[in-house]
């Protein structure tokens, strides 16, 4: 299988030379192979990795997820990014959502090229058939591509029957998740329910399926290559963030053109952007019937303006997702966490430091705060946002983005250093001295 991916990278060019990658990598089999051909890869293309994962926290034992993809990250020593869901909203759309901006803010604040994604053929066809049940349009069933603006998926050739099989020849490390098979949830209907008897009913349904999405896909770029002439010949002004058109011209288009227009110009300025098609609608029938001087704003950040003798759509970008691109530090004797301000120190006996911290030992990971972190502080009942910790000791908001956390392999913070432990962790060194690390800290110089 390796050989088969170079002779895709390089035939495609999906992944050039130099290019600097943030991999997206979840534990789970399709992923852990991507990271493990990416790996042996890398010194041939002098790629430049990191991993990032996105604790979606809707099973208990997900830290053990993250568990594995630090260790990974320390395997091969690739900077390693972890960020824990905590909103309320838990479906399958808000958290794709959240999981895409996390890793657009970890390629963005790091100035990386591309996200790598471990989507597969199977992925392909399973989305495919799901978004058409949900009444997606040409480009919502293809939706699967090999790149999109600065996502790539360099796995969409194969299947997910070849990549298990290299993973345990490979006898490489991988979870199952258990949320994979529970039927709540509508892709996983999908998967074990249509696709495997569309698999009984016509025995190349496979191959015929992905031959049907390659066709529609080449219809796709001829399309959109007409579109874009069109939008070239209506446009009075574009810019990245707006396009004004001839409102003449636009309102002279057919109802089915101009609205295929409407889309096309949303996705050429934000791609990737989830507009509804009620939302497309609304947004033509605004176009082409509101008086002068009239605008509307929709979802997604699309707003539209009506003008004498034009009309300006503009898709307003979604606010930056701020500190997420913080880099999870694997804690060890023999890597410890160093930035402008810190030095944070795994031992495994006392060194008499004044900032010396006695704990049950663990695995230790060192991040910046996060959205949610709770701590039960020593010397208080109860447990207390690291928020309000900051601003009880008087820390400036720019410190506390800097100040390093640790936090065990659960995502429970430990320690704040030379602030504050969790008395959970907290141990006498006089009544356990056997089974005891110590942490430190010091002041960077």
């Amino acid at each position: 299988m390796l050989t088969k991916f170079q002779e895709h990278i390089n035939h495609t060019d999906l992944l050039p030379p130099n290019s600097k990658l943030v991999v997206a990598v979840s534990g789970g089999v399709d992923s852990v192979t991507l990271l493990n051909l990416l790996a042996q890869l890398q010194g041939f293309y002098n790629w430049q990795l990191v991993i990032a994962h996105f604790d979606h926290k809707v099973r208990a034992d997900s830290y053990k997820d993250a568990e594995l993809v630090a260790r990974l990250a320390g395997t091969f020593d690739f900077p390693y990014y972890l960020y824990q869901y905590t909103d309320k909203l838990k479906t399958e759309a808000a958290m794709r959502k959240a999981r895409y901006e996390f890793l657009e803010s970890v390629r963005g604040e790091l100035n990386y090229d591309f996200v790598v994604t471990a989507h597969h053929n199977d992925d392909r066809i399973e989305t495919a058939i799901f978004n058409s049940i949900r009444g997606a349009d040409r480009g919502g069933i293809t939706a699967l591509r090999a790149r999109r603006d600065n996502l790539v998926r360099p796995m969409l050739p194969y299947s997910k029957a070849e990549i298990i099989t290299y993973a345990n020849i490979q006898n490489l490390p991988y979870r199952e998740d258990s949320t994979n098979t529970d039927l709540g949830f509508s892709r996983n209907f999908v998967r074990h329910v249509l696709v495997p008897q569309g698999s009984l009913v016509y025995r190349n349904f496979h191959h015929s399926f992905t031959n049907r999405l390659n066709t529609l896909s080449a219809l796709n770029t001829k399309i959109d290559s007409a579109l874009s002439r069109v939008l070239e010949e209506l446009s009075v002004k574009n810019s990245e963030s707006e396009v004004e058109l001839d409102k003449v011209l636009y309102r002279g288009l057919s109802t089915e053109v101009a609205t295929s227009l409407l889309v096309h110009i949303v996705q050429t300025l934000k791609p990737g952007t989830g507009i509804t098609k009620q939302n497309i609608v609304r947004a033509e029938h605004f176009l082409q019937t509101a008086k002068s001087g009239s605008s509307q704003h929709l979802k997604n950040g699309l707003h539209l303006e009506v003008g004498y003798d034009t009309l300006k759509v503009t898709c307003q970008s979604s606010e930056s997702v701020s500190s997420l691109a913080r880099s999870t530090h694997v804690l060890t004797t023999k890597k410890p966490f160093v930035n402008e301000d810190f030095v944070v120190a795994l031992h495994t006996s006392s060194t008499n430091s004044q900032s010396e911290l006695a704990i049950v030992p663990q695995k230790l990971f060192v991040r910046h705060r996060q959205p949610g972190d709770r701590m039960s502080p020593v010397g208080m009942q109860g447990s207390k946002k690291l928020q309000d910790i900051f601003v009880d000791k008087k820390i400036s908001r720019s410190q506390r983005d800097s100040w390093p956390v640790v936090v065990n392999d659960r995502n429970e913070v430990v320690w704040l250093p030379l602030i504050t432990a969790d008395r959970r962790f907290v141990i006498d060194t006089k009544s356990t001295p056997d089974a005891v690390q110590y942490l430190t800290c010091n002041l960077e110089k």
